[in-house]
């Protein structure tokens, strides 16, 4: 039996696709009082037994950025708990739009979702999610960035025993905050040969996009065929070796885990290119 949602909820049920148009979630009559509704909503979004089809498939994406105009800092740990999803239901939507939710929830989210970031038990994506959010918040509320840029960087010290695509992740994210003052540990990250540079570049790429140098020293590497796993980070043909998060002769579990990493790649290499 489906679940009921009081009026101004159950508009979200005929609202359909999130970019079909503008949406004035404020104008829809949402208050405080509608909070704990809008948090069920939202965690329905991927729950099997509440699959819906057609526009209301979308209502729990809705939700979640309705909770975010509201500032519902009540919110922040059980959108936090959906992260995971990520990983497990490969769930772009809570990938790529839940952040612009704690973003507009506001600096509430960075100690939390900090600790998310920090804590290895959760999914290497639903982490990259966590970092990308601390961003998100970082550039929408200025008095949060220096924060989110700790917060991340913080995160980037632990090079050695976060996954290489998590590392160039954060240095992804702190690029888009201009976070000079992350260089130095951005730097030993790569000299300890602990990044994916298909993520957000090498240690040249991010100089250059930081102010820090004009133009690179050396070719720049072939991130595409990098990334589809042709040739290795030093342009070198692969072995059967691990070199860096990147294996031959792979599991269909990491085949998975490394379409995934291509599409994050991309998107993280895209973001990139424009500040160069």
């Amino acid at each position: 039996m489906p679940d009921i949602y009081s009026a101004p909820v159950a508009q979200l049920l005929t609202l359909g696709e999130p970019y079909a148009r503008p949406f004035d979630y404020t104008a829809m009559g949402f208050t405080a009082t509608h909070v704990p509704e809008l948090i069920r909503k939202a965690q329905s979004h991927n729950q099997v037994d509440d699959l819906a089809e057609g526009d209301a498939e979308f209502a729990g994406i809705h939700a979640w950025r309705a909770l975010g105009k509201l500032k519902a800092v009540e919110a922040i740990a059980p959108l936090l708990g959906m992260l995971h999803c990520v990983d497990d239901e490969q769930d772009d939507w809570v990938g790529e739009d839940l952040p612009h939710a704690f973003a507009e929830i506001g600096p509430a989210c960075i100690a939390p979702v900090g600790a998310y970031l920090a804590d290895a038990a959760h999914g290497l994506w639903a982490r990259v999610a966590a970092a990308s959010s601390l961003a998100e918040i970082g550039k929408r509320n200025p008095e949060g960035r220096a924060d989110a840029v700790t917060a991340l960087t913080d995160q980037l010290r632990g090079r050695e025993k976060n996954d290489p695509i998590l590392n160039g992740s954060l240095i992804a994210e702190l690029l888009d905050l201009k976070a000079v003052e992350s260089a130095p540990v951005i730097g030993a990250a790569f000299e300890a040969g602990a990044v994916d540079i298909t993520v957000a570049g090498d240690w040249e790429d991010v100089q250059i996009a930081l102010g820090l140098a004009t133009e690179r020293a050396t070719p720049r590497p072939n991130y595409a065929r990098i990334a589809l796993g042709d040739i290795a980070p030093d342009g070198s043909a692969f072995n059967n070796d691990d070199l860096g998060g990147f294996v031959i002769g792979k599991t269909s579990a990491q085949k998975a885990k490394d379409k995934a990493r291509k599409k994050q790649s991309k998107k993280s290499r895209q973001k990139n290119r424009k500040k160069k």
